[in-house]
């Protein structure tokens, strides 16, 4: 993110199978690391893996979201509906939300039930036609550096653990503050690095030999692992105003 590149060494990364189907048999993967800049904290695994179409539509395909337990599966419909409550409170109804990695469509189908005009983004084409089947709203096929979206078109951008997913997150970044209209908001939510449930998870990997942070091989395929400075220098470069950070059950958003 600040481009510094002071790093610390965080150990080897560990490489799941079906990554390695994802990718294909013919492919070598690379020997990586996870490192910590320790200029902003931001955690990222070196060298970063780019993947193609074909590659992102095996790896997050239908299967790629676990089946959860009823109550968890009910405090994320409750997630979503006050996150929409305050970016209705930030921007109002009246302009169109975009959900970037939409997903199963969860935010899609609620914002569109509230009378939202919405529409989803996902790089895989499975979970893009699951989305649109399951919200009603349409969703397009892409990333979303290269599929064009109009200067100031949303009044909402939502990401909710995509982020962490982006090998490039400033530039994602600026790429949501170049299609959100005057007086919009964007609402992300990421995974918090520093927060109590990955220090504990670090310590279990530090003791199986692996890297004490990000399983960018593994599930989830995080790449990119973010603390509130790192997050807030994204932020800043995209000329982006945080209007709150708020830390809770291992997230920030």
């Amino acid at each position: 993110v600040c481009k510094l590149q002071i790093n610390q060494s965080l150990g080897i990364v560990p490489v799941a199978d079906r990554f390695r189907q994802a990718l294909g048999d013919a492919v070598e993967i690379p020997a990586a690391k996870v490192v910590r800049c320790k200029a902003c904290g931001l955690y990222y695994v070196q060298p970063m893996p780019f993947l193609t179409t074909e590659q992102y539509d095996r790896l997050y395909d239908v299967d790629y979201f676990p089946q959860n337990a009823p109550r968890w599966e009910e405090r994320r419909w409750r997630d979503a509906e006050r996150r929409l409550g305050l970016i209705a409170e930030l921007v109002g109804e009246d302009g169109e939300l975009l959900d970037v990695g939409c997903g199963e469509g969860r935010m899609l189908s609620i914002a569109r039930a509230r009378g939202w005009k919405c529409r989803g983004l996902e790089t895989s084409q499975p979970l893009a036609k699951a989305a649109e089947k399951a919200s009603g709203a349409p969703v397009d096929v892409g990333d979303l550096e290269s599929i064009g979206y109009e200067d100031s078109r949303f009044a909402a951008v939502y990401l909710d653990s995509v982020l962490e997913h982006v090998p490039t997150p400033a530039e994602f970044v600026s790429e949501i503050a170049r299609i959100l209209r005057v007086g919009g908001a964007a609402y992300i939510v990421v995974p918090n690095e520093n927060g109590l449930s990955s220090r504990v998870l670090g310590i279990v990997q530090a003791l199986r030999g692996h890297n004490r942070r990000l399983t960018p091989f593994s599930s989830p395929y995080h790449w990119i692992g973010f603390c509130k400075r790192s997050l807030a220098d994204c932020f800043r470069r995209a000329h982006l105003r945080p209007v709150f950070v708020r830390a809770m059950h291992g997230r920030m958003e």
